[in-house]
């Protein structure tokens, strides 16, 4: 039995819209009839009310709607007898579309770093011989494994093997000297929430959506924190007006203050405020109150504190809005306070590095 419903997502939906667009234009009646059609069934009325409102027969806004499924706009464009539907793609030839996605847009030749349906009903068009609508690849692609993510990011410079040498050697040998010390290892890094705020996937109602509002500027809140790890995580964190070696000296001050009977073994980035002269010279006389450990270059996943600060865009500026400067930083303030308070709910966001 056929299937009476249509939804459609954004881009078949302006595709639509600017065939109709065309099609008054070159003054073709029967086509914007035909595209009409399909928005109406997407907005949720029955064949027998669309074919009210065209005045056509129920089973011709049916034979429309196989139409487009079919072939997508293509279907409703051309003119005579329908043929029917196109040879489905075979066995191998989904195995080879499987590669080809695999592989990437830009191994086939596409200046872009994504695939979208539109693109890859193009590809299987131009490779393979076969028209598909968006939905319909979408389809098949769930059908070979593939789902709808979004993409995670690597820096190009990452020297992956430098980061699994510091891993399964540099590392080991400092939580020696930490335990040598009686010392305690924490992780440092900064970062700058934006009073913009920031945006995630999130569930909402078909073809209704969510908006989030957002101010016109680029402001934003800076800080520097550090955490350590284990059962009970402790973090410490300084707003700051910028990140440099004034400010970092500053936050290191802090920190020795804060633990005064351990020598602190902190991890940091590479940035160059954590590693220039004034730092080293302003460490030659604290060697036995804290000593820095450096991380491989671009390697963000292997700093502890870097999770704490997605944990808190998770909790505290995911699709959130911020009317103020201030208002954001009274936010992450109690954030923070929580993270002190409560060091148990930072226990399973770094349970990796423990």
């Amino acid at each position: 039995m056929p299937k009476r419903g249509l939804r459609l997502d954004l881009e078949e939906y302006n595709h639509i819209v600017y065939h109709r667009y065309l099609a008054k234009k070159r003054k073709d009646l029967e086509a914007r009839i035909r595209l009409r059609s399909i928005l109406l069934v997407h907005e949720g009325k029955t064949l027998e009310q669309v074919g009210k409102i065209l005045e056509v027969a129920r089973s011709t806004v049916q034979r429309w709607i196989e139409r487009y499924r079919d072939m997508g706009v293509t279907g409703l464009l051309i003119r005579g007898p329908y043929q029917g539907k196109k040879p489905k793609l075979s066995l191998e030839q989904k195995r080879e579309l499987a590669i080809l996605i695999r592989e990437g847009p830009e191994n086939s030749g596409l200046d872009t770093g994504v695939w979208t349906s539109p693109i890859i009903s193009d590809l299987v068009k131009r490779r393979l011989g076969i028209a598909y609508s968006p939905s319909q690849i979408r389809r098949i692609l769930h059908e070979l494994g593939f789902s709808l993510q979004y993409p995670r990011q690597e820096f190009s410079k990452a020297d992956k093997k430098r980061q699994a040498t510091w891993l399964e050697q540099e590392l080991p040998e400092i939580k020696k000297k930490v335990q040598i010390d009686h010392g305690i290892l924490m992780y440092q890094d900064e970062v700058s929430f934006k009073q913009a705020g920031s945006i995630l996937r999130h569930w909402a109602l078909k073809g209704i959506g969510c908006v989030v509002k957002t101010p016109p500027t680029r402001k934003s809140i800076k800080v520097m924190g550090a955490v350590t790890i284990g059962d009970h995580p402790k973090f410490h964190f300084r707003f700051v007006n910028w990140f440099n070696t004034k400010s970092f000296l500053t936050f290191l001050d802090q920190l020795i203050s804060r633990y005064k009977d351990q020598k602190i073994h902190l991890i940091v980035d590479n940035a160059t405020y954590h590693r220039g002269p004034e730092v080293q010279n302003w460490l030659k006389d604290k060697q036995e109150r804290i000593e820095l450990h450096y991380l491989p270059p671009y390697s963000p996943k292997l700093n502890a504190a870097e999770y704490v600060w997605k944990e808190t865009r998770r909790k505290t500026t995911h699709n959130r809005f911020f009317e103020t400067l201030s208002g954001l930083k009274q936010r992450l303030f109690k954030r923070f306070n929580r993270f002190q308070g409560n060091p148990g709910s930072l226990r399973s966001v770094l349970e990796s590095f423990v």
